[in-house]
């Protein structure tokens, strides 16, 4: 049985429904923390800041640093940094501006924009899908910050990014340039690049099939899926490819089956 001493972990369906924990995890990483395990923190969903995320997570009884979350955010701002995009039309939450604000990048009108970034927006309206289809067609860069269709939460599911992503796509005629988080590498590459992580130590506990098993299958990164989430055991026992789990679990209470103690 093959037993790690670091982990990444998605948020949303795998820690907590909502507001709502799932249960046993914060017991889970705090015996992960004993074992001196590495844990890090990886989310698609751009609402919040890092720090907000800590601050929710420390709510529930787990103990997170601020460094150690990466969130589509978080690496949306980071990408417009290293791209030198200074004007920016944002479709998205407080957390997302506060992201890219923090960055030094300026959020400005659909008309002056030199990308348009689009992420989960719960107050999303005509007018902001009419000002970032226009800023598209006229030739700003679109960035998605995910594409998940569905969040999870504690009585079912939710519209996700993708249903606004979507939206801009079909308005602009134009699809996404640019996608920040699962499936695409770049976030969990930026871990294992900034933390010096050894890959055959490191496996990720996420509940997606089309986000996480596929991201973590292409980095050759072992894969838990968790059935807490958005995928049931029938649809996770029938995948195939690099959508396919590496262990099928029913909650992040399994991992310590597979944790070994830390020496350094």
């Amino acid at each position: 049985m093959r037993t790690f001493s670091s982990f990444i972990f998605d948020l949303d369906g795998v820690l907590y429904l909502g507001s709502t924990p799932i249960r046993g995890a914060a017991e889970a990483l705090c015996e992960l923390g004993r074992r001196n395990c590495r844990i890090f923190f990886l989310t698609n969903n751009a609402t919040k800041t890092r720090g907000q995320y800590r601050k929710k997570l420390a709510a529930m009884g787990i103990d997170a640093k601020k460094k150690h979350i990466y969130t589509s955010a978080y690496g949306t701002a980071k990408y417009l940094v290293q791209e030198k995009i200074r004007k920016v039309f944002v479709v998205g939450e407080a957390g997302l501006k506060r992201e890219i604000r923090g960055a030094g990048v300026r959020i400005c009108t659909g008309e002056e924009a030199d990308a348009v970034v689009v992420g989960l927006d719960r107050k999303f309206d005509y007018k902001k899908l009419a000002h970032a289809a226009s800023a598209i067609r006229n030739g700003a860069l679109f960035i998605a910050t995910n594409t998940d269709a569905t969040l999870p939460l504690e009585n079912g599911f939710a519209p996700g990014a993708g249903a606004m992503v979507e939206a801009a796509a079909t308005a602009s005629g134009k699809r996404p340039e640019v996608i920040i988080g699962k499936p695409q590498t770049f976030l969990i590459e930026d871990i294992l690049d900034e933390n010096d992580f050894q890959k055959r130590e490191v496996a990720f506990v996420g509940d997606r099939l089309d986000t996480d098993m596929l991201a973590s299958n292409k980095l050759g990164i072992f894969s838990f899926c968790v059935l807490t989430g958005s995928t049931d055991k029938h649809s996770a026992s029938r995948a195939r490819g690099l959508y396919k789990p590496g262990k099928i679990i029913k909650s992040v209470e399994e991992v310590l089956k597979y944790a070994k103690e830390a020496t350094d």
